[in-house]
């Protein structure tokens, strides 16, 4: 990776109600002792919520000083204070039926169909608890600013870009992505003050966006990131951030059910972009369905 530039702006962000995907979003950010109470509570939170504050820290191969540490970098006062959320967490999901696909699931297509679902929509209500209302706005505000918006992703998260693009195309915003990604280092090389810088990675740390996106910030750019951790090396070259939130189950990692929020994110940002440009989106929008109405069928 490149080396960082000096004069970072940190972002400031409002973390998530469940305490469970609190801990996801965090974990990454804590200090190593802590990262492994986070850890093992994410592995089996249900267990967590019997234990003695000895017993955790015992569980988590660390003292019971870091295990008080930990409370209070997720925002519970106190061991006894967790272990509450954790079963107020636990007592919400009991409602629904448990998403992690096993292999006794492997003959019944129609429970794993629920289960799929059922944790698309839990990544989607996590996310919905975590949006930064501010940071929407921020980003909406570099969208509309922007004399180009250029999207730097990898792997999986590329499908989100192109479907990103193609929506903000229709009001007529002007789009740019690469799918190689040596030409995506290139573009970033040529980015102006006046452009947007748009990287999208779950974990954050894939390092094509991480690298473009601190080119785009040495060239003076804008820069906006979407991604499942913070604070992470994309985000250390993001000046505004729009997290996700999803969990991983045996059979699906977190990237899987974070495709769905990403999308909705994008979604959010295309809507309120296309409402505050709306004279000249709806008149994008009708050209752009003139032209793809002579591709279709009858």
């Amino acid at each position: 990776m490149l080396g960082a530039t000096d004069g970072a702006q940190a972002v400031a962000l409002t973390f998530p109600n469940s305490l469970l995907s609190r801990i996801r979003v965090q974990v990454d950010s804590l200090p190593p002792a802590e990262q492994r109470v986070a850890r093992a509570i994410l592995r089996s939170p249900e267990r967590v919520v019997r234990l003695t504050i000895a017993e955790m820290a015992q569980r988590a191969g660390v003292s019971e000083g870091s295990v008080v540490r930990f409370c209070d970098s997720v925002g519970c006062d106190g061991y006894q204070a967790l272990k509450l959320g954790l079963a107020a967490d636990l007592s919400e999901r009991m409602r629904q039926i448990h998403a992690d696909v096993d292999s006794q699931d492997s003959g019944d297509l129609e429970l794993i169909a629920r289960k799929v679902f059922l944790g698309d929509i839990q990544a989607l209500e996590d996310t919905l608890r975590i949006i930064d209302i501010g940071q929407v706005e921020k980003a909406v505000a570099s969208l509309v600013s922007a004399r180009e918006v250029v999207f730097f992703a990898v792997g999986s998260s590329l499908a989100i870009v192109v479907d990103a693009a193609s929506r903000f195309l229709r009001i007529g915003l002007k789009v740019q992505f690469e799918l190689d990604t040596h030409l995506q280092l290139l573009r970033a090389s040529l980015l102006e003050p006046t452009d947007l810088a748009f990287g999208i990675s779950h974990s954050g740390s894939s390092r094509e966006p991480v690298e473009c996106l601190e080119l785009a910030r040495q060239r003076g750019a804008s820069t906006l990131a979407i991604t499942g951790r913070h604070p992470s090396p994309l985000t250390e070259f993001a000046d505004t951030v729009l997290l996700t939130a999803s969990s991983e189950t045996r059979y699906r990692d977190e990237a899987m059910a974070s495709r769905i929020a990403q999308l909705s994110l994008l979604d959010t940002l295309y809507v309120a972009l296309a409402m505050q440009t709306k004279d000249t989106a709806l008149e994008f929008m009708t050209s752009t369905r003139a032209a793809l109405s002579r591709r279709r069928v009858d």
